[in-house]
């Protein structure tokens, strides 16, 4: 289950979803700190896909731009989608369909000194560190 961050960090869990009968995709995710609720977003368009790894790529990145826009320095993102964590991990060598989201997140990173990207999964087999 969820569990509250650290002092000083903030937690952001994020998930994409599908409408598999339009085609295509939107995504919604929660900040909290250890004390409190930061607030939330919702993004229900996000283009024309049916691939629920490309939909969760760009929940990512749109939790990487709701911390950066507020200036979050200490960030854990939460997602359900192990695939997608260790895509993360290896995006830079990656030529997975997600790369480039992945790539494009990343640059948005430059203020943020501490970024982790983490799966809700009890079984995660570890987590991937900026």
């Amino acid at each position: 289950g969820w569990r509250s961050p650290d002092a000083g960090v903030v937690k952001i869990t994020t998930d994409g979803a599908l409408n598999l009968v339009e085609g295509r995709g939107g995504a919604g995710g929660v900040a909290r700190s250890s004390t409190a609720f930061l607030g939330a977003w919702s993004k229900p368009y996000l283009g024309v896909s049916t691939d629920p790894l490309i939909i969760e790529a760009f929940s990512l990145r749109e939790g990487v731009r709701f911390a950066t826009l507020r200036g979050f320095l200490h960030v854990i993102i939460e997602v359900d989608c192990l695939e997608l964590v260790t895509l993360w991990r290896t995006r830079h060598n990656s030529r997975s369909i997600v790369a480039p989201i992945l790539n494009v997140t990343e640059t948005w990173l430059a203020e943020t000194p501490s970024f982790l990207v983490t799966s809700l999964l009890a079984d995660c087999p570890g987590n991937a560190l900026i």
